[in-house]
């Protein structure tokens, strides 16, 4: 009870007040954990997006071939340094790969000549829709999907059943 004059608050109004505040807060995590999840899916696209048009830059720089690794001994990642920016190779939704292989995504390098984009010649890809990089693991930004990149620049987010249906499919016919 209040002393006659009194302007403090009781032990029940300030448990209230507390009370209060904590169900705000319980009701907002959720909202702002979400939010920080879509930037970093955002910026993913954006560093799949570089990669891609990082190839198209080696392509053109090369002879219109694209990287082939196991001819140069070098990881591809290595071989578009010049045409993307290191930190594109990070997505900030990965806490496991990246810290020890220095990458998050990966190519379309399939090691199955029918399938594999090492070492092609641009003018060899006839058929649309070909994926060129994406992330390393699935569900790092929905479960069961995948951020892809495409030869035509478009990225987006796909099941992961299609994608790896995808990398099965030749890249030289339809």
């Amino acid at each position: 009870m209040r002393a006659a004059g009194g302007r403090g608050f009781t032990l029940l109004e300030v448990l209230v007040v507390i009370g209060i505040v904590a169900i705000v807060v319980g009701l907002l995590l959720p909202v702002f954990s979400k939010a920080k999840a879509a930037e970093r899916a955002i910026e993913c696209v954006s560093h799949l997006r570089g990669i891609a048009q990082g190839f198209h830059s080696f392509e053109q720089a090369n002879g219109r071939r694209l990287p082939d690794p196991a001819e140069t001994g070098a990881p591809w990642e290595q071989l578009l340094a010049e045409h993307v920016s290191p930190q594109a190779f990070r997505c900030p939704a990965d806490f496991d790969v990246y810290p020890m292989i220095w990458s998050s995504y990966d190519w379309r390098d399939t090691g199955v000549e029918e399938t594999t984009l090492a070492g092609r010649r641009i003018g060899e890809l006839r058929r649309s829709g070909i994926a060129v990089a994406y992330d390393a693991l699935p569900s790092w930004h929905a479960k069961r999907r995948i951020n892809v990149a495409y030869w035509d620049g478009s990225v987006t987010s796909v099941g992961q059943g299609e994608f790896f249906a995808e990398l099965e499919r030749p890249v030289t016919g339809p």
